[in-house]
């Protein structure tokens, strides 16, 4: 049931982490021999130095009532006022330098569409009225959308290893014709330079990449670290009156075998600049570098950085993020970066002694690890039943994919006491389906 609890609409803020998560296809594994109906497979043919050889299938898209191409689980997206066609994005890990392409089309369908939606506005989370794009001109010309089966976005680095993202639009749409083109089949070779990095000398390089890069080459090995003289993996920046808390923490981290650095602003300068700067020369002069930044301390001890502008209210937005970008002109951060946000000494002990008792004793009970909770907001602005924007229905195939991997997810959806939600959204990357039965008011 959805119900008009007093709840702050604030909870649409999880929903950031399902549209991500909502965006990942259901990969098929290496070793079958066709997609199952409805999915897709992108497998590594060959990974040599400078050329990546991928092969690519899927099944025909489905279609909604409305005509409109979908696949399950992938999350239709586009330029402002552009068709809103699926795609599917990975990372790769490739050599320094310009990356081109090859893609050869083996087997492809063509079917009859209807009108592809265009891709709205970004409509901010206090607006209550779901703006509906706008058609570009794209929708008058008689020719395929996007015009390319696979191609490189922009990419950056992750310390000293190039990323790239590879994106490839299964779906070609001609909007004069009401025509649709769909891969069935293709080959994508990923031609860069052949010289790579040598493999990190951390695992936890490793082990992150892995998950990010879709042809990440190396497993960690257990080389040895370099020969330490100066600069730590773990590097500790806090307020002076909290260095009590930090120590403690520094001690913890030593034990679990990273080194370690402990600073406080006066060393670093107290304002934004002069930490970012702090954190620059230490990543090009240390041996090692840090590879873990803590700020310890809230944002009127520690400062955050409050150089962007919301591109909607025009309010500065305060990020750590910009501390963790030390290398290049990129958004890919170079190290992992936290804050615990104390306001004074209690707290950051009361935080630094939870953190640590969590690793030394972490939770027995197996609910801890199986019980998820999705939050969600159905917004319904004419009250005529229908979602306005896919919040409850992209909670809702989370839970899905989380209960089919036997989780236990509970549900916490909100929304007025006036409103009857009756169907998901209709027209924006969904059709307008009727809720579950468990959703209806009418069932309790």
């Amino acid at each position: 049931m959805i119900p008009g609890a007093s709840m702050k609409r604030s909870v649409t803020c999880f929903i950031l982490l399902a549209l991500l998560l909502s965006t990942l296809p259901s990969l098929a594994s290496a070793g079958e021999k066709s997609p199952a109906p409805g999915e897709i497979r992108l497998t590594v043919i060959e990974d040599s130095p400078g050329e990546l050889l991928l092969h690519f299938e899927a099944p025909p898209p489905l279609f909604t009532s409305e005509g409109v191409p979908i696949y399950p689980g992938v999350v239709s997206t586009a330029p402002e006022g552009y068709p809103l066609l699926p795609h599917i994005s990975r990372f790769l890990t490739v050599g320094e330098g310009r990356v081109r392409l090859k893609v050869h089309l083996l087997r492809w369908g063509e079917a009859s569409a209807g009108e592809i939606p265009p891709s709205p506005p970004p409509c901010p989370d206090m607006e209550e009225v779901f703006r509906e794009g706008m058609k570009g001109d794209v929708y008058g010309r008689d020719d395929f959308y996007p015009g390319r089966w696979a191609e490189i976005l922009e990419g950056g680095h992750f310390r000293e290893y190039h990323l790239v993202l590879l994106r490839i639009n299964p779906i070609q749409y001609n909007p004069v014709r009401g025509v649709v083109r769909y891969a069935l089949e293709m080959s994508i070779e990923v031609i860069s330079s052949p010289t790579l990095p040598p493999p990190p000398a951390h695992p936890d390089i490793s082990l992150f990449l892995k998950g990010v890069s879709f042809n990440w080459p190396w497993n960690f090995e257990g080389s040895p670290p370099p020969p330490l003289s100066s600069g730590a993996e773990y590097l500790i920046i806090t307020h002076p009156s909290l260095m009590p808390a930090a120590f403690k923490m520094a001690c913890w981290k030593a034990k679990e075998g990273y080194t370690v650095k402990v600073v406080n602003t006066t060393e670093t300068g107290c304002s934004a600049l002069s930490i970012r700067r702090y954190l620059e020369r230490a990543y090009g002069e240390w041996n090692p570098p840090p590879l873990y930044i803590l700020l310890l301390g809230d944002a009127d001890l520690v400062p955050t950085n409050y150089f962007y502008r919301h591109p909607y209210h025009g309010t500065l937005t305060g990020t750590d993020h910009w501390y963790s970008t030390l290398s290049g002109t990129d958004y890919i951060p170079d190290v992992f970066i936290g804050r615990i946000p104390a306001n004074n000494l209690t707290e950051a002990f009361y935080i630094v002694n939870k953190t640590i008792s969590y690793r030394t004793s972490p939770p027995s009970n197996l609910g801890f690890y199986r019980n998820v909770t999705v939050a969600a907001y159905f917004q319904d602005s004419n009250r005529d039943g229908y979602e306005d924007r896919r919040f409850v229905k992209t909670s809702e195939e989370i839970r899905d994919n989380l209960t089919a991997f036997n989780y236990s997810v509970r549900r916490i959806y909100y929304t007025p006491s006036y409103v009857h939600p009756t169907h998901y959204n209709d027209g924006y990357s969904a059709s307008g389906e009727p809720l579950p039965p468990s959703l209806l008011r009418s069932n309790g």
